[in-house]
Parts: structure tokens; sequence; C-alpha cells
């Protein structure tokens, strides 16, 4: 078994969203642990590979707590509060599915997991997992299995409860899991009762392997064996969480609640102890210590541990093709971090050779409680919201560069300080733009750019930065000669040249025939585009290669980076703006409309020194929303987002190299 990896901290750009935090304390009462309201859906969201779409399938479930889906596409839900209830084509039915058990719901107990039969398609049976009351008002966790006709439930029938009769409405478990030969499994809490854990006679505290039917497997590790209950599969757990099956090594993986700190990861082995409350990574919920060791010899380690804690839930693994460079990565689900309301997200675990890499949250601008996480039959990922007002919300794909990037996000300016603005504005002129004033500043309009000038010394900005050079593309090298602008035509690249603006800024053309200009996403970079029928399988490429239909476009800006910085900028530019990660000729490259950002790498020095643009500029649609992302992903903003009289938005932040980005909302329309 590999050793223990834990989960502390995460890069710059991820801290705001990751604060420090613990495991949800169950003492808290509902208005604790209720997040802020739902924002409004459908949204595009970012992640670390590609961007997202997050649509909510149904709203107004009442704590939901599990899913299954059915073989026509019908989504089955629990509701803590003990309803059963079935999503038909999108739509909600509003009577719940008669025929579940009784079920006694209080704090954190009630209807918990809905699982199929693995031969359901032809027995009909599905199983439930639930919080059974009795008279003496105890409660523990018990299994049923009944039959589902597509209307209501039949054949209702208790095949397993537990011993753990307790007043605590804590730590029930009740997660349910098939493996590839049919069994069973179903974890039980230890119902904040820490010693049942280690006792071999009591359920809580376990995963337990049982037939379909209830019985006990006669290879369980413990089957005949004194002092253990026969169905106990693995022991030494707190509050089971999350159960899922490795779709590769068919290994049953467990995540579980630590107290203040320690949540878990396991890989659960036949027979083996996971040592809680022996060891554990947490302290209790009043800060002191629960155990002096964190691991034994003779305990079994966890995979992965949280500290802080994340109030880890539902699991699963990606297996599907709509979402290809997530796939074989591990989504869990958390509730809150830190005791700290509105901090609930999804969490993705990506590995290299079985270890634990980059753990990366999304679905943190929601601030909802995701208790549970599946994949669906149609490849794409499913979450559900612990809240009163719960909602079934469906992860899909965002198609990236239509006719507007779906981040929303395209080229705008350029600004330049410069010490003669008429020489300028008639060079860029010359070059092929259109004069005109913003407001009381001097600008050339292009395709797809702006170019600002503003009367002042160079300073900030982007002083020493690595941009190199801004690049146009036109229809012949001659016409700009022709408009009186001397070109230095580079002898290894046919159609490409150079031309110099009046204080030394190199501006890089392109002739339509030069072949230097094509694009090539990465492989996966474009997500489902081939799919949308807005946006051919080629669009992204060939915009860079189909004949110019204007005399002149704006191409790209040119980036320099110290040795291996060239791929780091190349990710982050792809994240934080929503491009796509390519190669234009041998440079990596991010293309967003109407832009195409290269970077260059190896350099040993920023040959930029003393130059006159100051920053470059992205138009963004809905840019106060596009502020809060970057933000609520580690991002400072040097100017933040503010509206000026003319209606024009404006920010302004620096890449972590040195360049300085203004991102306006409004300035297209001038």
């Amino acid at each position: 078994m590999p050793g223990s990896y834990v989960v502390s901290g995460f890069s710059r750009t991820l801290a705001i969203a990751l604060a420090l935090g613990a495991t949800a304390v169950v003492l808290l009462d509902a208005q604790q642990r209720n997040s802020p309201p739902l924002p409004s859906l459908p949204q595009t969201y970012f992640t670390a590979e590609q961007s997202i779409r997050v649509v909510p399938v149904v709203t107004g479930l009442a704590h939901p707590w599990s899913l299954a889906f059915l073989p026509d596409g019908s989504i089955l839900v629990t509701e803590r509060n003990g309803r059963l209830r079935v999503v038909r084509n999108g739509v909600l039915d509003p009577q719940p599915i008669a025929g579940v058990p009784a079920v006694r719901a209080a704090v954190l107990g009630g209807l918990f997991d809905v699982a199929l039969h693995p031969r359901f398609a032809e027995n009909q049976l599905l199983y439930l997992s639930y919080a059974k009351g009795r008279d003496d008002n105890l409660t523990t966790t018990a299994l049923a299995r009944a039959r589902y006709d597509g209307k209501a439930l039949h054949d209702l029938k208790d095949i397993f409860v537990a011993n753990t009769w307790s007043k605590s409405s804590t730590n029930y478990g009740g997660r349910i899991a098939f493996d590839r030969a049919g069994l069973l499994y179903l974890t039980v809490g230890e119902r904040q009762e820490q010693d049942r854990a280690q006792n071999g006679n009591d359920h809580g505290g376990k995963v337990l392997r049982l037939r379909d039917d209830g019985s006990v497997p006669p290879d369980n590790p413990f089957a005949g064996k004194p002092g253990y209950q026969p169905e106990i599969y693995s022991l030494g757990h707190r509050s089971p969480q999350g159960l899922a099956v490795h779709p590769d090594t068919g290994a049953i993986w467990e995540n579980e609640h630590g107290p203040l700190g320690g949540d878990e990861i396991n890989v659960v082995l036949s027979g083996r102890n996971y040592g809680w409350p022996l060891v554990t990574f947490g302290n209790d919920y009043d800060g002191k210590k629960i155990s002096e060791s964190t691991s034994r010899a003779d305990l079994e380690p966890p995979f992965m541990y949280f500290v802080p804690s994340i109030a880890i839930s539902g699991m699963a693994f990606y297996t599907g093709d709509r979402f290809p460079a997530w796939k074989g990565n591990l989504f869990v689900g958390a509730m809150f971090e830190g005791r700290t309301r509105g901090t609930g997200h999804l969490r993705r675990i990506t590995f290299n050779e079985g270890r634990p890499i980059q753990r990366e949250p999304i679905l943190i601008e929601l601030r909802q409680r995701i208790r549970d996480v599946r994949q669906g039959h149609d490849g794409l990922l499913y979450a559900l919201t612990d809240e009163d007002n719960g909602a079934l919300l469906r992860i899909e794909p965002a198609a990236q560069l239509a006719t507007a990037n779906q981040a929303g996000v395209a080229m705008g300016h350029l600004h330049y300080h410069v010490r003669d603005v008429e020489a300028n504005r008639r060079f860029w002129v010359a070059l092929g733009g259109t004069p005109l004033k913003v407001g009381a500043t001097d600008a050339v309009k292009f395709p797809d750019v702006m170019v600002f000038l503003t009367p002042r010394e160079a300073s900030a900005g982007t002083e020493g930065s690595v941009v190199n050079h801004v690049a146009f593309r036109v229809r012949t090298l001659a016409q700009v000669e022709a408009a009186g602008l001397k070109v230095e035509r580079m002898a290894q690249f046919p159609g490409v040249a150079n031309t110099m603006t009046p204080e030394g800024e190199r501006i890089e053309l392109f002739e339509d025939a030069a072949l230097n200009l094509t694009f090539t996403p990465d492989e996966g970079a474009l997500g489902t585009v081939a799919r949308s029928a807005e946006v051919a399988p080629d669009s992204v490429a060939s915009r860079h290669n189909r004949p110019l239909s204007t005399p002149v476009a704006f191409h790209h800006v040119h980036l320099y980076l110290p040795g291996e910085a060239h791929l780091e900028a190349k990710a982050w530019y792809a994240r934080m703006f929503g491009g796509v990660a390519g190669k234009r000729a041998q440079y990596d490259a991010v293309d967003l409309p109407g832009i195409n950002l290269n970077f260059g790498g190896g350099r040993t020095s920023v040959p930029t020194k003393g130059r006159r643009l100051d920053h470059v500029g992205f138009e963004v649609r809905n840019l106060e929303a596009f502020c809060r992302h970057l933000e609520s992903m580690g991002v400072k903003l040097d100017v933040p987002y503010q509206k000026g009289p003319d209606g024009v938005a404006h920010a302004m932040l620096t890449d972590p190299w040195g360049t300085s980005i203004e991102l306006t909302e409004g300035l297209a329309g001038f």
C-alpha cells in the first residue's frame, strides 16, 4: 500500500478558494450549515483544463443525498426527509415514488443512498439505505431492497439492519456500491461513538460486504471468526461518506469525514484496520487531540488525507469521453471548509502512476454544499447540492471559440505611451487603421484591435515585461510599402517581415500567403467544439489561414519567457481567459477571438526594457462577473472593477511574468 498523501495547500491562483478550513461539525444548526442561494444558472465557469457549463436540471429538492441513472435516462434522487423522486426528461415528477421505507429524518439522519442492482434491467431491483428508528427513539443504519416498476416500489424488505442503535443523529454512513462480482458494499458510521470503530462485534465504523440478498459471502475476512460480525470487510472508519469502484483495478475506494481535520480517502482492502480513533490527522471539535499518533505499523494509512478538512462527500471516477482531459480523474464532493458557510465545491483529483497529483476545486463560485457526484450515461457529470432548496446540476463542456469565446474574452486594444502622438498616429493609419478619439485619447481602430496613443514617457505597465512584439496580417507586404512604411523582409520566413513604429516598437507583418500562420489546437483542447453546430471542427485553425476579408487585421502578441516559463504562461492564459491551447507554427500558443497569444521559451533575459507598449487589453463580456471569477482564483486586480461615466467598465491586472493587462467592457462600441 502506498503512503498517505496530504492535501494542505494550493497554488497562488487558487489560494482564495482554498482558505483555511475544517470538516463540518454536526452540532451546527441548519441555518449555519446552509449555503447562500444558488446563483443564476446556467453559467460558464473555468477550470484548469477547460471551461465548463453548469446547468440546473431541477431545483426545489429538500436536501438531496444521492442519485442513480435508470436505463431509460430517468434519474432517481433521494431526499433526506424520506422521499424518493424521479426526474424524467429534465422534469421533476411532483409526486414522490410510493413504497419507500419509514425513515427517521432528524439532523443528518434520513433517506441516504439509492443504488440499482447490477441486473436492474432484468429484475428491477434497487436498494435504499436509511436511518431506521424504533419506539425507544434509537436509530441505526438499515439497507432495504425493493422492486421498482417505473411508478412505485413493491416488495420492500430490509435485508440488513446494523446493530448500531444509538441516540445519536449523525455518522450513519449509508453509501452503497457493487463490485465487479456483484457483491454489495455498505458503509456504516460509528455514530460519533468512537469505540464502535474498533469493536469487531459492532457494525459501526465499518465497510460491510454482502450478497445482493443481504446474506454474508463465505469468503468475508471475518466470517466465522469469534468476536467479529461476519458482514465486516474493513474496520476503523469514522463517518464514511463516499464509495466508488476503481474503473481499472476494481478496487473499492471509500472516503470519510475526520473530526476537525483528517478527512480521508481510502483504498479498502479485505480485513484491514484503518485506524480510527487510534490514529488520526484530525483533532476534536474543541481543538484537543484525539490521538497522539497519526500512523501505526499495524494500521492501514489513508491513501489521501485532508488538512484542513473539506467535509468530503460523494465520490466518482470519470470514465467518459465528453471531458477528455478529465478521464481517469476522481471527483469528490466538498460540503464546506473550515466550518465556514458557503465554501462547498467539487474537488477534482488527478493521478500519476497511482499517486495523487493535482487537487483542483471547481464550482467554487456556486458556494453550495456538494453532497453527491455521479457520471451519467451521457458522459456528463451530475452533482447534488445538499440545501433546503437543493438542486440537481449537470456539468457539461463549454464550447470554446464559437462566434465569441464562451468565456466572453476577446482581443481589445494595445496602449502605447509615446513622445510624439501625431507621428505614431500617422504610422498606424498608414498600416491601415482608422483614426478616432475615445474621450480625449487618440486611437486608431483596426479589425479586432484598437491602438491607443497617450503622450507620456514609458513607465510602469509593460516596462521590462516579456511582451516582445505584436503582429498583424496584411494582404501583401507591398501594400504596406506603398503606404510609405519601411518593411524589412525575413529571408528565412517567406511572407513575413518587420516594420518599426516611429519610436522603435517592432511590428511583425504576415502576408496572406505566409505558411507559419497555422494554429493547431492541442489534443483535447477543443473539448466538444466539434460537436457544436456553431463551430466547424477546423474553424479555430482555419481562422488563421483563410484569406483576409480586410486589408489588415490583428493577429498575435508574442511573449518571450525565460527557461520553461512559456509552458506555465500558456497554461495560465488558457485557464484564466478561457482560450484554446495549441501551437502556432513552432510556438506554444493560446487562441482567443481576435488574438493568438504566442509564447517563446528558453530566453536567458527579457529583451523588452525601455519599450513604449504600456499594456495590452482584452474586451470582456460581463466584466464584473469575470473579475469576481479571477479573484476567486487568487488573481489580485491592480485596479478593481469600475465603470466610468461613458459606460465603459475596466479593471487592471498583471500576469505572473510582468505583463500589464487591462480588461474592458463597452470599448468595442467606439
